[in-house]
């Protein structure tokens, strides 16, 4: 799965060292729930994919959770706004 980000981004994005990385890589280092949480997030996938390596398709929901995963929180609270009031709009 390639979807674009540096090795020295995907470390910042789950907040780990190259060092943890590259210990997790060759299974010296066991992943954390939290990490796992942070996977899940960051790459819009199931636990089953990780852990089972059933795919499951990348969809519009995951899509957008990646991104909004990915923003601080006076933006995610924004876009929820945007949301909310789309939908408020559109019933």
């Amino acid at each position: 799965m390639d979807l674009g980000y540096t090795r020295e981004k995907f470390e910042e994005i789950l907040d780990i060292s190259a060092s943890t990385l590259a210990n997790i890589e060759l299974g010296r280092t066991q992943v954390s729930q939290m990490l796992l949480l942070n996977l899940y997030k960051t790459l819009g996938i199931s636990s089953d994919y990780i852990l089972h390596g059933t795919k499951k398709l990348d969809t519009t929901q995951n899509k957008i959770n990646r991104i909004v995963s990915n923003l601080n929180k006076d933006k995610s609270r924004y876009i929820y706004k945007l949301i909310t009031d789309y939908v408020s709009l559109h019933k």
